[in-house]
């Protein structure tokens, strides 16, 4: 027999982390699902004992995490908590393996504050001063502590899946962007150095340029002239971005939804990481109002999160979730036809993870179908202009040829 420790969703729809034995990894997942366990993570330990009893109630304590393990830290801490740890001992832990600083910084302090007996109630009076927007928020639901464990492990796990995902889709931008950036530092070279230079050797021929050199001629008289012009509204935009508020970060995210190819997978993953908060909160019985916003805060998608605010003004007016969504734009009819369910939780939230499944598995087949469009595209782009440039340079040199071969 082998043990192994599984990261997964109990019946319950609370998160576990936990051991046991099988004979295989097949075996193992079986025995997980024939229990009711949903989102299952199987990993083989290494000093496994064949006379060894490991029971499954309870949770593995011991886990050393790494980069690749960031997703399972929401169920570590949950398990600690869980296991009747103190508090502070699972954000004490987050602190230490948290990869951003402002997030770890916060639960550190959060850590402190309970060392020094500050209560439940006084610390989510306070996080909002003391924690970023959407953590503070979930910290602002005054959850019970085991409540809030398994909240905030569902909303590290989600939103570490999302970043994931994102990585994905740029990882397959990459050669496409070091192409687009080479090629256009190639083409900047030819029309204001190369092409010069053919230009001068051409005026001391007595003969008619054909049309493409003539125009190639021009589009480097062009680039010489105003090429550092050319590259103004370019640094302009970057310093616009970089020194830019909220709004000038929610036009550039909507440029970025609208590439083509890529934007749609960007996009997805928003929608998915949305779906998936929203429907652990509706579980916990988080008022409608306030999960839409904090599902919205949570899926980096800023149009959704202004129009989450809208939403949830006209749910506290008495308005179906359905109806209040309909004027919004950035909501699509497929995730619509989810909030029909809103007035039933559990068949709500069962909605909410089917079609948040959906737009994940849509986005990562878009992360993965980028390399296999883009490249083709960029070589035949890059040939063509390669062939472009020779054929025009090269076709006054014919010409001259063939009118001396005539005298």
């Amino acid at each position: 027999m082998t043990r192994f420790q599984y990261n997964a969703i109990d019946p319950n729809g609370q998160p576990i982390l936990a051991e046991l034995t099988a004979d295989s990894l097949e075996s193992a997942r079986e025995q997980l699902m024939q229990q009711g366990f949903t989102e299952i993570r199987l990993q083989t330990l290494e000093n496994s004992d064949p006379e060894e009893k490991v029971t499954t109630d309870s949770p593995a304590m011991s886990v050393i995490f790494n980069d690749d393990h960031l997703d399972e830290l929401g169920e570590a801490f949950a398990s600690i908590t869980g296991a009747g740890l103190p508090l502070e001992a699972g954000l004490r832990l987050m602190a230490e393996e948290h990869p951003s600083p402002r997030i770890a910084q916060s639960l550190r302090s959060l850590s402190e504050q309970l060392e020094a007996g500050k209560t439940w109630d006084e610390l989510s009076e306070s996080a909002g001063q003391e924690m970023p927007p959407t953590f503070a928020r979930l910290f602002q639901l005054k959850l019970p502590p085991d409540q809030f464990s398994g909240l905030l492990s569902r909303y590290l796990s989600i939103t570490q899946s999302a970043r994931q995902t994102a990585g994905k889709i740029w990882g397959g931008l990459l050669y496409s962007q070091i192409v687009l950036l080479a090629l256009i530092f190639a083409c900047g070279f030819l029309l204001m150095d190369l092409v010069p230079k053919f230009k001068a050797i051409f005026e001391g021929f007595d003969t008619e340029l054909p049309g493409m050199t003539v125009m190639v001629m021009g589009m480097s008289d062009f680039a010489v002239k105003y090429g550092l012009f050319l590259l103004l509204p370019f640094v302009l935009f970057v310093i616009w971005r970089i020194v830019g508020g909220r709004a000038i970060r929610k036009f550039t995210q909507q440029l970025t939804y609208h590439v083509p190819f890529s934007g749609k997978a960007f996009r997805e993953n928003t929608f998915a990481t949305f779906c998936l908060l929203l429907a652990d909160l509706v579980d916990r019985r988080v008022p409608l109002a306030t999960a839409v916003k904090l599902a919205a805060s949570g899926c980096g998608n800023l149009s959704l999160e202004d129009e989450s605010e809208l939403i949830a003004k006209k749910l506290e007016q008495g308005e179906s979730l359905s109806s209040a969504a309909v004027p919004c734009l950035s909501i699509p009819k497929s995730l619509l036809m989810s909030f029909r369910w809103s007035s039933r939780p559990e068949e709500f939230s069962n909605s909410l993870r089917v079609t948040g499944s959906a737009y994940s598995a849509q986005a990562n087949n878009g992360a993965g179908l980028l390399p296999v469009v883009l490249e083709p595209f960029l070589l035949f782009s890059t040939l063509f202009l390669v062939g472009f440039f020779v054929t025009a340079l090269f076709l006054p040199l014919i010409k001259l040829l063939n009118d001396l071969s005539l005298i």
